[in-house]
């Protein structure tokens, strides 16, 4: 874990650094503590336009935070490469921000349990991935549906997905067992979107707060306490579920919009909800 110059963000964020600071002194987080941080953290990332949640999803939506600052020191930050790179090449789906994010996920394995693998890659312009191992497709799918990765919170977007990637592939190796994995995710695609929407919000977290607290209590309480914070998320996503049928929504449309808004609510009122 390397070490970074902070990124503050917006001074708006002041109230909660100084709250996550505060609780970051002593290492690992109780449950109660986690849970404290991470609602006043997502409260505020709900309303956050600007490197938050940001407006509401449409298909052309974008948008994010300029870069200022280097590579960040974190727990577990970008899986399945998702640091490396610059925007996103070639064909694929225009993308930027979460919520577009989400439909491009839902729209992607509805299509996969539908046509197959191979079909749905070739519809996003990932034709040559057909034969390539589980980890190659599984790059190049967070490549192309990612969005753009050149502004902080994109990158966070991108590194989320990335980890939301390793762990739908599971321990798939080889093409046939990736599109068995994709299907299986089919039949659960809202809690899979849920779970990007976490995997974002740890970023995020990480992002604004990682650097301060290793500078305040050291490099051992930060990832102590991050560690923290991403076991709490990861417990709390073990709880949750999406039960509906979303194999016919049609993601690149309205539909699609509103039932992403609607499983972002859900999430975010999943750990904004503090005792």
């Amino acid at each position: 874990m390397g070490t970074s110059r902070d990124y503050d963000g917006s001074p708006n964020w002041s109230s909660t650094k100084a709250q996550i600071t505060a609780a970051g002194a002593e290492g690992e987080p109780s449950s109660e503590q986690a849970e404290k941080v991470l609602a006043a953290f997502v409260q505020q990332l709900a309303r956050t336009e600007v490197g938050g949640f940001g407006p509401k999803y449409s298909p052309s939506a974008s948008g994010g935070t300029s870069r200022s600052s280097g590579a960040k020191g974190r727990i577990g930050g970008g899986g399945g490469g998702g640091r490396g790179g610059g925007g996103r090449k070639g064909g694929g789906i225009a993308g930027g921000g979460a919520r577009q994010v989400a439909a491009n996920i839902g729209n992607f394995i509805s299509t996969v349990a539908k046509v197959g693998l191979a079909k749905a890659l070739e519809a996003i312009g990932l034709k040559s991935c057909e034969g390539k191992n589980a980890t190659e497709v599984t790059l190049a799918l967070q490549e192309a549906l990612g969005g753009p990765s050149s502004l902080v919170d994109q990158e966070d977007l991108r590194a989320g997905l990335g980890n939301l990637m390793e762990e739908l592939m599971g321990a798939a190796t080889d093409f046939t067992e990736l599109e068995e994995a994709f299907q299986e995710a089919a039949a659960n695609l809202g809690h899979i979107i849920e779970r990007l929407f976490s995997h974002y919000i740890f970023e995020r977290f990480c992002t604004l707060h990682y650097a301060n607290l290793m500078n305040r209590h050291g490099t051992e309480n930060a990832q102590s306490f991050f560690q923290g914070i991403k076991d709490y998320i990861s417990e709390k996503m073990k709880l949750t579920g999406q039960e509906k049928k979303l194999g016919d929504v049609d993601w690149k449309g309205t539909e699609g919009a509103g039932v992403v808004e609607a499983i972002l609510t859900e999430t975010l009122e999943i750990f904004s909800v503090a005792s």
